[in-house]
């Protein structure tokens, strides 16, 4: 039994489920996983848009993250890195590259 006409149906109304690219990873090219922190919610002083990069295998140099960073989202921005341990960094960046989209 039919309880409604086609050009009133509430489900067809609905927006349409969609899949959404988030990124991708392969054995051997590199992963950073960038992690929001609550100093970004603070907002002290300087320490605005920033977010924490772990290294998950291999290592890596702050100078090295900085290249790799430019290259990646192609800025000439003065990347201010911070070595928090030998897996971990804290990461400035730029204001038009929001960290929230980032992570």
């Amino acid at each position: 039994m039919i309880s409604h006409t086609a050009d009133v149906c509430p489900v067809r109304k609905q927006p349409h489920p969609t899949a959404r690219y988030i990124g991708s990873a392969a054995p051997g090219l590199g992963f950073y996983h960038v992690e929001l922190i609550d100093v970004n919610a603070q907002r002290i002083g300087t320490l605005q848009n920033i977010g924490i990069v772990y290294v998950e295998e291999g290592s890596i140099t702050k100078e090295e993250l900085a290249a790799e960073f430019t290259i990646i989202y192609k800025t000439s921005w003065p990347w201010q890195i911070r070595s928090l341990d030998e897996w971990s960094f804290l990461v400035k960046f730029p204001p038009e590259i929001p960290v929230t989209q980032v992570a």
